[in-house]
């Protein structure tokens, strides 16, 4: 992997996709962006791979210092859409 990345470089990851997902799902019903022949139903489950993947490489101080956030079903999420991801909405 070319280069290291600093911590903050994976929070902005998270950060990033998060926006994009907000942008992308704004005007949608859970209905379709969860459709599977939608438009929107694959760039969602990679975002949500990414915000999964990304909060892997956080530091465990910096998760622990946010309790509010479910860490660990942000990175579960990510492993159930890559290793189950023909079971993901059914």
């Amino acid at each position: 992997m070319p280069g290291e990345r600093e911590w903050q470089d994976y929070l902005d990851d998270m950060l990033k996709a998060a926006e994009h997902l907000v942008i992308q799902t704004a005007h949608a019903t859970d209905r379709e962006i969860f459709d599977e022949r939608g438009p929107q139903y694959g760039d969602v489950l990679y975002q949500l791979m990414v915000m999964g993947e990304a909060a892997k490489h956080l530091p465990a101080a910096f998760r622990e210092s946010h309790p509010e956030l479910d860490w660990t079903g942000i990175i579960g999420m990510r492993d159930r859409i890559t290793h189950g991801y023909f079971a993901v909405v059914r």
